[in-house]
């Protein structure tokens, strides 16, 4: 049975590899209104990237989910975790490793696009970061984390720093 971590700290959890302006997507792929269907043109994209991940086997796959601002918010985030768990069903029926994927959910608090059009994605960015340096305090809002393993606080805030150990005393 597969045991999914659904984190939510405080209220929000702050994601910075995939989406920061500097550090582009691996993959990208768009959704039509209300929707989590992947279309032949996902395809090509997620391909491509389940190609690199196969030959990287101690990377991870961070899939960053969106959905535009139409809508409830509690529904926008419900609608972006269905996106990225197409594109990891995608990735596991490729015989990639379901542990091997990182949700991050945001909903229509994540950076918004030019259009409500572009706002209905998925990034998905391969990475042999630790979890707490994909998890970090850059300024981006995740609403949510899934992964297929059980992990620690610590793993999700890494190691304190000397001035974060004197702090804490």
């Amino acid at each position: 049975m597969r045991r999914y971590m659904l984190a939510t700290l405080v209220s929000t959890l702050y994601v910075g590899h995939a989406t920061a302006d500097s550090s582009p997507p691996d993959a990208e792929v768009f959704f039509r209104f209300d929707s989590a269907w992947l279309d032949d043109d996902a395809a090509e994209s997620l391909d491509a990237i389940a190609t690199l991940a196969k030959d990287a086997p101690t990377t991870k796959l961070v899939i960053d989910a969106h959905a535009d601002a139409t809508g409830q918010s509690p529904y926008n985030v419900g609608l972006s975790i269905r996106r990225a768990r197409s594109v990891q069903r995608y990735f596991t029926q490729r015989g990639l490793d379901p542990a091997r994927i990182v949700i991050a959910a945001y909903g229509e608090d994540g950076p918004r696009r030019a259009s409500r059009a572009l706002d209905r994605r998925a990034s998905v960015t391969l990475t042999a970061e630790p979890l707490y340096s994909i998890i970090d305090g850059s300024g981006r809002f995740v609403t949510a984390v899934v992964w297929n393993e059980p992990v620690s606080y610590a793993e999700i805030v890494g190691p304190a720093t000397k001035v974060e150990r004197t702090a804490r005393r």
